[in-house]
């Protein structure tokens, strides 16, 4: 766990506050129009979708794009899977 927590410290508040806020939003907007749990289903698929597409249209035009955007992120994943020492 603390290593989660370091990892996280060194990250720049730009890498997750969008993520919040995007969150926060969905919460928001699911309590205010009283969405069902159908309503979230499907909504979270078809963005899933979309973005999926959306990443591979990236990808496969501008790699290295792609690459520099989740260098962190890949930098992240890389320490959390190394066993303590």
């Amino acid at each position: 766990m603390n290593r989660v927590i370091a990892i996280l410290r060194r990250l720049e508040p730009a890498d997750y506050v969008l993520d919040l806020l995007a969150f926060a939003g969905t919460v928001t907007l699911a309590l205010v129009f009283r969405w069902r749990a159908r309503d979230l289903i499907w909504s979270l698929w078809i963005s899933s979708l979309s973005s999926g597409y959306a990443l591979m249209f990236t990808a496969y035009f501008f790699p290295w794009r792609v690459f520099n955007r989740h260098r962190k992120a890949l930098a992240a994943e890389a320490a959390l899977a190394q066993p303590d020492s």
